[in-house]
Parts: C-alpha cells; sequence; structure tokens
C-alpha cells in the first residue's frame, strides 16, 4: 500500500507540474528485495508461477485513466483545516472539468487515519462533483455548498495519498 500511494502522489504532482509520467520496471519480479515490479514476486519453482498485480499496479492505472488528456492549470485552491503540510494538484480538461486533489505530504503508512479539510474554489460553479479514490477508482458524490464567491466541498476526507475531485463546471 505505502508503493501505491506513493506512485499516485507521483502521477498528481508531475501531472500539476506538465511532467510526462513513465514507470520503469512494471515486470520486474526477479529482482524480489527492491521490490520495484508493479506485480507480486511469486515463487519461480512452483509449477506455475502465478501473475497478480500489487495495490500499486491499480493505483497506476486508476492514476493514468482518470489523469488522461488533463493539463495542468493555476487556478486558486484554498484548503482549511489541515495543520499539517500537504501537497495539490490542478488540472483541466478538453471540455472544462477540473481535476483537484489534496494529500498529505508526510511519510505514507499502511494504515493512515485520514483528517477533515475543506476545500474552496474561488468564483466557480459546479453542475457535479465527484470523489476518486486514487488507489482503485471508486467513484463517490461529495456534497459540496456554492455561492458566488467559491465553491466549497466540506469535510473532504484527505489522507497520505491525493483524494481527487472531478468538478463538471457549469456553463456560463
Amino acid at each position: 500500500m505505502v508503493k501505491a500511494k506513493y506512485i499516485a502522489r507521483t502521477i498528481a504532482l508531475h501531472s500539476d507540474l506538465g511532467i510526462p509520467v513513465y514507470y520503469n520496471e512494471p515486470w520486474n519480479t526477479g529482482i524480489v528485495y527492491w521490490d520495484v515490479s508493479l506485480l507480486r514476486a511469486t515463487y519461480s519453482a512452483d509449477p506455475q508461477s502465478p501473475i497478480w498485480p500489487q495495490p500499486a499496479y491499480h493505483a497506476l492505472r486508476t492514476m493514468a485513466t482518470v489523469t488522461d488528456g488533463a493539463k495542468p492549470t493555476d487556478m486558486n485552491m484554498e484548503i482549511e483545516g489541515l495543520e499539517m503540510p500537504y501537497d495539490t494538484c490542478r488540472l483541466k480538461f478538453a471540455d472544462g472539468s477540473l481535476l483537484v486533489g489534496v494529500w498529505l505530504t508526510e511519510h505514507a503508512s499502511d494504515l493512515h487515519e485520514p483528517v477533515a479539510a475543506m476545500v474552496k474554489l474561488p468564483c466557480l460553479q459546479a453542475t457535479k462533483i465527484v470523489g476518486i479514490d486514487a488507489i482503485n477508482g471508486t467513484e463517490h458524490a461529495l456534497r459540496s455548498e456554492s455561492s458566488p464567491e467559491s465553491l466549497t466541498i466540506p469535510d473532504l476526507m484527505v489522507s497520505d495519498y491525493p483524494t481527487l475531485i472531478h468538478i463538471i463546471v457549469s456553463s456560463p
């Protein structure tokens, strides 16, 4: 899980900076003490060597899918309620929809207790807001509050890997 979280963080940050993402060792299960593969190391002495994906595989697949076609944007995003260091990504798609993310930058761990935060996006109106889990791709509708000044997402649970928010922007 820790490797999956760092992969999700890296792809989110690289996407925000406009850096192409490339993973060099997806199939290397031979050097098990480095654990660089996206697949679980199995015993080669088995009559059949089953190949099972690690959570890192699912994180890479999810992040590649949800960021496909997105470009960095410099829109403002305010995060309130986090007392520890965090990072964000802000992406825009050709259709005008947005993908934003926030995560805590402390050392990732297998078990991490998420922290509630409030996300404010100034001067933005949306027709639909969906939260996306960066590891497994599950989607959930998010509660939001709209005013002429901002779009607010209260009580967003932020963890040590990206919490992604897909925002379908209202037409002017």
